[in-house]
């Protein structure tokens, strides 16, 4: 079988996800193929270009820069690294995931969320005109963006994921006004329509920020999200955006879809994972598809405050 690891809201937490990934290996001795992130990777690699919640952010903790220990594709100018505690961060990232990569060689792969750098993203899929996807955002070419209303199929060394991407969110189902956010930020209800369209294979996952409406919380979530997973019909629906923990149910219809929110990387208050905040997908073969979370007792021993993050 082959193990797939699923987070979302990193929130430029990407070493303590790596770490994750290899204290898994270590504990479950399941070697792990791929990570998907629903969206709020964190991808921020320019001050000036920062969103207002992030800056908010960044007053308490430096994780929120957690990109910037990956090298990326294009010139950025920066200020706030230049903080003893982003800089005292960064570094100690950089030789956590040195450390993380001698054992872990799984590839990220993400949509956006609605807290990302949507020109530099832009700037990255530019470098590649033939419309490739996933598209590479940093130099080593482990994270991956999944770009909207397009199919990837993930390959493992046992069988292939067939993944669906639509990242952002729905604003204004939300009662915000979309005018408050990077139009990458919000739901593309084009090609929305054109994944809901695809008549091509069964897929195995539907990975999207934004949850159906009413999923996760009422009034909440995108009305196309849902029209869309009725449309695919896939094994997993995967979504975050909420930070919040909800049990995954069956979507109603033929399909039996199963619908899974996950919680945010960020950590509680005392430091330790929050549950829900890391899923395991295990794929047997081609179509035969199983997810459930992380146990919570295990979650419950590991602290996420700084690189490396996992004690013992």
């Amino acid at each position: 079988s082959t193990t797939l690891l699923v987070a979302s809201d990193v929130h430029g937490r990407i070493a303590s996800l790596y770490a994750l990934a290899a204290r898994w290996q270590r504990d479950f001795r399941q070697p792990v193929a791929a990570i998907l992130v629903s969206g709020d990777l964190g991808v921020w690699p320019d001050d000036h270009r920062l969103d207002s919640a992030t800056r908010r952010a960044l007053r308490t903790t430096p994780d929120e820069l957690g990109f910037r220990a990956f090298e990326p594709l294009t010139a950025c100018e920066r200020g706030i690294e230049r903080s003893p505690d982003v800089q005292r961060h960064l570094e100690e990232a950089r030789r956590a995931l040195d450390e993380v990569f001698k054992s872990v060689r799984a590839p990220l792969y993400f949509v956006g969320g609605n807290h990302e750098d949507f020109t530099y993203l832009a700037a990255c899929a530019a470098r590649h005109p033939d419309g490739a996807n996933p598209v590479p955002v940093e130099r080593s070419g482990r994270v991956l963006w999944l770009r909207d209303g397009l199919r990837h199929t993930v390959a493992t060394p046992d069988a292939a994921l067939s993944v669906a991407a639509l990242g952002g969110i729905s604003a204004e189902e939300c009662g915000r006004a979309s005018s408050r956010y990077h139009p990458g930020a919000c739901i593309d209800e084009e090609r929305a329509v054109e994944l809901a369209c695809d008549d091509g294979a069964p897929c195995d996952v539907l990975l999207t920020h934004d949850s159906a409406r009413d999923f996760v919380h009422e009034g909440y979530g995108a009305s196309v999200v849902g029209d869309v997973v009725a449309a695919l019909g896939p094994t997993l629906h995967l979504s975050g955006h909420y930070h919040s923990e909800r049990s995954p149910a069956e979507y109603p219809g033929e399909a039996r879809t199963l619908g899974v929110h996950v919680n945010t990387l960020i950590p509680e208050k005392d430091g330790f994972l929050r549950p829900n905040s890391l899923g395991v997908i295990t794929l047997e073969a081609p179509g035969r598809v199983t997810f459930e979370f992380a146990p919570r007792a295990w979650l419950r021993r590991l602290r996420a405050t700084a690189p490396p993050l996992l004690a013992p």
